[in-house]
């Protein structure tokens, strides 16, 4: 009998007391919008709505407490025959985080070097970038002094001509 009476308690505020919960959420809300609005049957439906929400209230104040289950069923102990066993477990999972954690270590550790690499990369671009800069500047003057020979070129031809007559 008192298996009975348990399940109507728990089918009775699990399943029939939200749809009653809504349903008098619902009329009140109807019920606020037509007083809003000037509508006929507001207050009636207000009236019907707050009432089925106090009912709600009061019922729910007598709802029975969920049973606390028992953990060990959950999460056993293990026996003193077990105890190597788990303690064999417990080496092997802290073994697996130290390498894990070496893993990461060595993980963080290429990510530096990589860094560094570009750092490298990016001074010996800079360099090149310099160099550049500097071989134009070379090729310009290299231009202006191969015509200031060919000019000097054409004053010593000017003069050797003219020693000659």
């Amino acid at each position: 009998m008192h298996q009975i009476n348990t399940s109507f308690k728990d089918k009775f505020y699990k399943s029939i007391m939200p749809v009653i919960y809504n349903l008098g959420a619902a009329v009140v809300i109807v019920g606020a919008m037509f007083k809003l609005l000037n509508l006929s049957g507001g207050s009636l439906m207000l009236g019907i709505g707050l009432s089925a929400e106090a009912l709600i209230f009061l019922l729910s104040a007598f709802e029975p407490k969920p049973e606390e289950k028992n953990s060990s069923a959950s999460y056993p102990i293990p026996s003193p025959a077990d105890q190597d066993k788990w303690m064999h477990y417990m080496h092997q999972i802290e073994a697996m985080t130290h390498t894990l954690s070496d893993m990461n270590g060595l993980y963080k550790k290429s990510l530096g070097d990589k860094s560094m690499l570009y750092d490298h990369l990016n001074t010996a671009l800079k360099s090149i970038e310099e160099a550049s800069s500097q071989s134009e500047i070379f090729k310009k003057e290299l231009t202006a002094l191969n015509e200031k020979i060919t000019a000097l070129n054409n004053i010593y031809t000017k003069t050797l001509n003219a020693f000659k007559r």
